[in-house]
């Protein structure tokens, strides 16, 4: 009966009301402005049922039946610790290993942390609205996001959230990176797969030039396109890095940053691995 449980669970996409409902504070770091009138812009992007898409390592991901808008809803069980060492003092010698497992656990998880998931997702917003996709974004329970959305779930049972209940981002869908290139691959349209590494790569570029580090690159996974224009969908991983903007930093992280890129043209399409290298390593 309990493997029914989780796996019933798991198919439904693994999301509750107390998992994307919020008790947190104001995050006091971040205060945007204009918020009323962008939120006003989404607002009936919000009148549509949002379907299970994905979950992330910090996020449910939902998808607009227009197909083209995404809500995206942290993963608050992740965003602050809940251990119950945390709150569990023990005996001599006992407390230090208690203390030490929580340091270690906190080291492994930090970048699912309110602190720095919530600047990355601020940096996004502020800094990279455009390569994000982010139309809207709020780090705080808002009263006037006044909006009731209806969430349904891969069996097709559906689930209400109130959004001013919760912090929450809707961004543009993207079509994954390899999905996008394949087909022009496989119908001869280069000029436009050219076009589209060319706009990856200026995408990469521009947040380096920034000073922005991206601790999960991960091309396959985080990256995509609108048309034809790139777009990093996952805004939990950015850190401020100055020293990234100097420009031999700038090719190294190039560089590293499409490995996963350049092993999938290997196998693919040589014509546009010998493109990109032109890209990375010119005469």
């Amino acid at each position: 009966m309990l493997g029914a449980n989780v796996a019933l669970y798991r198919i439904k996409g693994g999301y509750s009301l107390a998992k994307i409902q919020s008790s947190l504070p104001p995050f006091l770091l971040w205060t945007p402005r204009g918020q009323d009138a962008l939120f006003a812009q989404v607002s009936p992007l919000l009148d549509q049922p949002f379907y299970f898409l994905s979950s992330g390592g910090t996020s449910f991901a939902f998808l607009g039946k227009d197909g083209k808008t995404i809500l995206k809803l942290f993963k608050h069980q992740h965003l602050t610790p809940k251990s119950w060492l945390f709150y569990t003092c023990l005996p001599g010698i006992s407390d230090a290993l208690r203390i030490y497992k929580i340091l270690e656990r906190e080291k492994k998880h930090h970048h699912k942390r309110v602190p720095f998931f919530f600047t990355s997702c601020a940096i996004a917003y502020e800094e990279l609205r455009e390569e994000t996709g982010i139309l809207f974004l709020t780090l705080h329970r808002d009263p006037r996001c006044d909006k009731t959305v209806t969430l349904i779930d891969r069996l097709g049972f559906s689930l209400k959230l109130h959004l001013q209940d919760t912090e929450f981002a809707v961004q543009q869908r993207a079509t994954p990176l390899f999905e996008h290139l394949l087909p022009l691959i496989h119908t001869g349209r280069m000029e436009e797969a050219k076009e589209a590494i060319s706009s990856l790569i200026s995408l990469l570029s521009t947040r380096c030039r920034k000073g922005i580090a991206d601790r999960d690159p991960h091309l396959g996974l985080n990256f995509g396109f609108i048309g034809n224009r790139a777009m990093e969908y996952d805004i939990g991983s950015y850190f401020w890095d100055p020293d990234l903007s100097q420009a031999s930093h700038v090719k190294k992280e190039l560089f590293f940053a499409t490995f996963e890129l350049r092993q999938w043209l290997e196998k693919h399409s040589p014509e546009l691995l010998e493109y990109l290298h032109g890209i990375l390593l010119p005469n």
